[in-house]
């Protein structure tokens, strides 16, 4: 045998012990995952309900110093998912990111609806449960001004509430958000077209759309991906412990069935993947017109290129309806679950989207109030009334 076929017989036989071994700490760690997937994970890091209203809770998360920031960060999480997906491991969170730049954190937890729920409206989550929630963190932070951050569903949410109520919201972070619905070419865009379906007698049936439902159908969405090669992706990395973990904790949360209340549902289907009345300038909530043309604050818009669920145009939509002068994108390559859990985004994405907040918030220099502790005998702020003035840029481009 010659020296060169020595040496690849021996490179061969290298390769094949190897990968060997891969697979040998592929099958020892499965005991670790099953273990693993049995346990429910929920949020990762330390916090405290500070409100609750119906099977809303809001979250304010443990600092171990107080923040660096005087304005507060508000997360306002999707009413279709469990919100641990931006909290799903130590490396892989978005609330962490918000408290080591050096904000006072809280988020918002819509819960899962019961039949108590189900009279529940969109106007109510977008004015005045958010308003609520909104006045005591005001009074918490003794600031006027608050960020504002959405995710999905969340973010429309947010948008809503900061087209009725401008002077209070600091600056606007949405993630994935769907704001202009024309344009969208999605699955889910086509599949809640009123010709196919019937939102009305699907609520009028079930009375809150179920949680399984929800499940099966965003499953669907990439049907090849979620039911079949994400598997076949796990197999081949099972060695890697840190890529299990993460991969566990992503399929527990995408599992975990959230009941979104009945009339929600109905408004959010209809008036705007069916209207699209927000976009249109045509939302009314509470007797108020929801016009975009009254945001003027900052804006951080963050997508996704791969996104199935909520397109970038759709997020991008909001760009040439609002006065904001100081407005920044910033896309990711991924899908819809990448811009909160995806290594790449927690490594150079987050941190820039984080240093953005930073850079639009004012050094906090007053006392500090801790999760558990009270606010009572503070002053509180009071709302401006919802009103519809021409906005700002409107006059200017009239005149």
């Amino acid at each position: 045998m010659t020296p060169d076929l020595m040496d690849l017989v021996l490179e061969q036989q290298k390769t094949a012990l190897s990968e060997s071994f891969r697979l040998l700490q592929g099958v020892c760690n499965i005991p670790r995952m099953l273990r693993r997937a049995g346990h429910n994970r929920g949020f990762t890091t330390a916090y405290r309900v500070v409100y609750t209203e119906g099977p809303m809770r809001l979250l304010q998360f443990h600092r171990e110093s107080p923040p660096v920031w005087a304005e507060p960060l508000l997360i306002c999480s999707a009413p279709v998912s469990r919100p641990y997906i931006l909290d799903l491991g130590a490396s892989r969170s978005v609330v962490r990111q918000m408290l080591a730049t050096g904000l006072d954190t809280y988020l918002i937890d819509w819960g899962s609806a019961t039949a108590a729920d189900r009279g529940t409206r969109l106007c109510d989550l977008a004015d005045r449960m958010l308003k609520n929630v909104v006045q005591l963190i005001r009074n918490r932070s003794r600031m006027p001004h608050f960020h504002l951050m959405g995710y999905c569903l969340g973010g429309t949410l947010a948008t809503i509430f900061t087209a009725l109520y401008p002077s209070v919201v600091k600056d606007l972070v949405l993630m994935s958000a769907p704001i202009d619905l024309d344009g969208d070419n999605t699955l889910l865009k086509a599949w809640a077209n009123q010709d196919c379906f019937d939102v009305d007698l699907f609520i009028d049936a079930f009375g809150n759309c179920p949680g399984i439902f929800l499940r099966s159908f965003f499953a669907l969405l990439d049907p090849v991906r979620n039911l079949y090669s994400k598997f076949g992706d796990l197999a081949g990395r099972m060695h890697d412990e840190e890529f299990v973990e993460s991969f566990v904790a992503l399929q527990q949360w995408a599992n975990a069935q959230v009941s979104v209340v009945g009339e929600v549902f109905r408004d959010v289907v209809k008036l705007l993947y069916q209207r699209n009345l927000l976009a249109r300038g045509q939302l009314v909530i509470e007797g108020a017109p929801v016009r975009l043309d009254r945001i003027s604050c900052a804006v951080l818009l963050l997508t996704a290129t791969a996104d199935q669920l909520v397109t970038p145009l759709s997020t991008m939509g909001l760009v040439p309806r609002i006065c904001s002068r100081d407005v920044k994108s910033m896309s990711l390559e991924g899908g819809h679950e990448s811009l909160a859990v995806s290594s790449k985004a927690h490594q150079t994405f987050w941190p820039e989207a984080a240093q953005w907040i930073a850079d639009h918030s004012t050094p906090r220099t007053g006392p500090w109030i801790r999760p558990g502790e009270s606010a009572s005998g503070r002053p509180e702020f009071v709302f401006a009334e919802k009103v519809d003035p021409a906005s700002k840029c409107s006059r200017e481009s009239t005149g």
